[in-house]
């Protein structure tokens, strides 16, 4: 991910909230947004084959 993306990210979540977060709230919003995009980005090729893509 974009740390610019990450950053706009932190800020929308910091006002959707009403408080500062704190540097664990911070740490666990970042890893898990990357462990989200790596289990998609596995599957999706999965997916695509299985919907018919291009074989290999």
């Amino acid at each position: 991910m974009d740390t610019g993306v990450v950053a706009g990210m932190l800020v929308a979540i910091k006002s959707d909230l009403g408080h500062d977060l704190s540097s664990g709230e911070q740490e666990l919003i970042v890893s898990g947004t990357t462990v989200v995009a790596i289990i998609g980005s596995l599957s999706t090729g999965k997916l695509s084959m299985l919907s018919g893509g291009v074989q290999p």
